[in-house]
């Protein structure tokens, strides 16, 4: 019997993460009328707010129904027309995604793939994007924390580099926001999509999309079949001080509070808070002679991936953690199904949560055969918030 199949658990995954209280008090309050002035007050002031974090002024964020997936599609339905060239970043599951959501639409895919683990590296963009007349490519599409594989790609690199082809700047940032740094207006950041599970603390169920004036211009000129997710409507509703279509108002309940507490840490320590999490976390792991997924070059600050030990499956390390001590962990996808476990650290968590997740982890290794000194994960980890406090 598995003694965590409540909710007693904590979830030590990249998305969802565990809510915290004063996010899930809010999600409980009553109703309230969606074109009445109370929630156009919580609109306008999240709208605002993810503006700040998004870091723009130029540029729009419209919050969607839907999970990031949602605004991955919004990222294409909107900005291309039928047969436009596009080229795709792939170094992980989510970049594939992307590739597939253009594959739908009707553009011409074309894709550069790198090393599951490493980053997309601007060297070998520029190099490519060279072999081709300016504005071949209408937009490249790239993930800016992919998930999957635990990296961070370096947008402010590639930015130059894309800008120079003539393409929309396209980025999937639904598990980089707010734990990474993102400068859109900086950046030149064309479309950038990112949801409330992640770094936001919030229940799924709300993405996000910023985009840019250029962008915006794009989108009344594109001829890809769109209802839902135009973002010409969420336009012209916004100048009203409310979105378009029925708002998920329990969940901007959530998404005002979690704004709220990222504003009365500073964004800048919310995102310190997230390297010292991450060095924690990959430190811990390197003390217990475990292989990491991604370099410290490019390492992600919301999620970290581990090859499981020879003779060791990634599956009995996450059932045994779940099943023993309620830590939640993710396994592998797609080419790393089967091979890695994942960790992630992301949210309102801090030291106890990477603590507890360690000693639970060495007891089930311990358990699974696999040897080394025990206590050493946890005084690496102890080593890292001691020279941060």
């Amino acid at each position: 019997m598995d003694r965590f199949l409540n909710d007693n658990h904590m979830l030590m995954i990249p998305g969802p993460i565990t809510v915290p209280p004063r996010i899930l008090r809010v999600n409980s309050r009553p109703m309230i009328n969606h074109r009445g002035p109370i929630f156009q007050k919580i609109h306008e002031y999240c709208v605002d707010g993810l503006k700040k974090i998004f870091k723009t002024d130029e540029g729009e964020v419209y919050i969607f129904a839907s999970v990031g997936t949602g605004a991955m599609e919004a990222c294409v339905s909107n900005f291309f027309n039928k047969d436009d060239r596009v080229l795709v970043l792939i170094n992980g599951n989510f970049g594939q995604r992307f590739a597939q959501i253009a594959n739908v639409y009707g553009l011409n895919v074309d894709t550069l793939e790198f090393v599951w683990g490493q980053y997309a590296e601007p060297e070998k963009v520029k190099e490519y994007l060279s072999k081709y007349p300016k504005g071949t490519y209408k937009g490249v599409l790239v993930q800016h924390n992919e998930t999957s594989t635990a990296i961070l790609n370096d947008l402010e690199r590639l930015s130059p580099i894309i800008k120079e082809h003539g393409a929309l700047f396209v980025v999937d940032s639904i598990s980089g926001m707010v734990a990474a740094p993102f400068e859109m207006d900086k950046w030149k950041v064309d479309v950038v999509a990112a949801a409330s599970q992640k770094a936001f603390g919030c229940p799924p169920g709300i993405s996000l999309l910023g985009v840019s004036k250029e962008a915006l211009n794009r989108a009344n000129n594109s001829n890809l079949p769109r209802f839902y997710f135009d973002v010409r409507k969420y336009h012209e509703s916004y100048k009203k001080g409310q979105p378009p279509f029925t708002a998920p108002i329990s969940l901007y309940f959530s998404l005002e509070e979690s704004i709220k507490m990222i504003f009365e840490e500073g964004l800048e320590n919310f995102q310190k808070r997230h390297i010292v999490l991450r060095d924690a976390v990959r430190s811990a792991v390197k003390a217990l002679g475990l292989k990491l997924v991604s370099d410290d070059k490019c390492a992600s600050p919301v999620v970290t991936g581990v090859f499981s030990p020879e003779g060791i499956k990634p599956q009995d390390i996450i059932d045994n953690m779940r099943k023993e001590f309620g830590i939640v962990l993710a396994g592998g996808q797609s080419q790393f199904k089967g091979k890695i476990f994942r960790i992630g650290h992301l949210g309102f968590i801090g030291a106890t949560e990477i603590f507890a997740t360690f000693a639970a982890l060495e007891l089930t290794l311990e358990k699974l055969g696999y040897k080394f000194e025990k206590g050493i994960s946890v005084k690496a980890a102890q080593k890292v918030f001691e020279e941060n406090m």
